[in-house]
């Protein structure tokens, strides 16, 4: 596992953190989640259901860290001509 510690700890590193976790944790869940029906098809209901309930705390991670971030501002795109009188 890659040691993120000595990487400082800024506003846009912590925001880059936070998104990576998100996608590394809804990647995790989506994998689980195909898992948990591989195992579900193969006869395995409760080794299924364990996969699932860990499918499910992913998700919740994944949505806890979304929740974390701030969308970006966007700037003003609207142009507007400039009056007679500011010219």
């Amino acid at each position: 596992m890659y040691d993120h510690s000595d990487q400082g700890s800024g506003p846009a590193l912590v925001g880059m953190s936070a998104h990576h976790t998100a996608r590394t944790a809804a990647a995790i869940a989506a994998c689980l989640n195909s898992l948990a029906e591989e195992a579900d098809q193969a006869g395995l209901g409760a080794v299924a259901s364990f996969i699932e309930a860990a499918a499910h705390l992913a998700e919740e991670e994944a949505r806890a860290y979304r929740m974390d971030l701030k969308p970006f501002s966007r700037p003003n795109l609207v142009w507007s001509a400039p009056t007679p009188e500011s010219t």
